[in-house]
């Protein structure tokens, strides 16, 4: 894990921090003022960033265990279909499998629209800061 972390995302972190600070470099040497203003949009765009990625992060998560607790009902009544179909459990077991598949797609359709949101704010931030 460790070799991978550094064959890949320290490589590109190293790379991508040479470049935005070379970059800098040269934007204030060409015009301080326009490299301020930059600035002023790149905090911003992290700023957006984190709030929207703090909330993902919650939605995501809560996703992931609501796919668990999906696949859980569907592996319980699967190894207890006999049980299941003795008792006549059918049709409340299926109630059950809509209602968690319900509360997944909620959950997902959570997910995307924070991506929506933070696709959009990061297309129209920048438009904003330049003009």
């Amino acid at each position: 894990m460790l070799r991978k972390f550094l064959a890949f995302a320290a490589l590109f972190l190293v790379v991508n921090s040479v470049t935005v600070l070379v970059g800098l470099g040269v934007l204030f040497l060409i015009d301080p003022w326009l490299a301020l203003v930059g600035l002023a949009g790149a905090a911003a765009l992290l700023l957006v960033s984190y709030f929207y990625e703090t909330r993902y992060k919650v939605a995501a998560r809560a996703t992931q265990d609501e796919g668990g607790h999906l696949a859980t009902l569907v592996e319980e009544t699967m190894l207890g279909i006999r049980i299941v179909r003795a008792y006549g459990q059918g049709r409340g077991r299926l109630a059950l499998f809509r209602a968690q598949a319900e509360r997944l797609r909620t959950a997902e359709l959570r997910v995307v629209r924070i991506m929506a949101a933070l696709s959009t704010a990061l297309l129209v931030l920048p438009e904003l800061v330049w003009r």
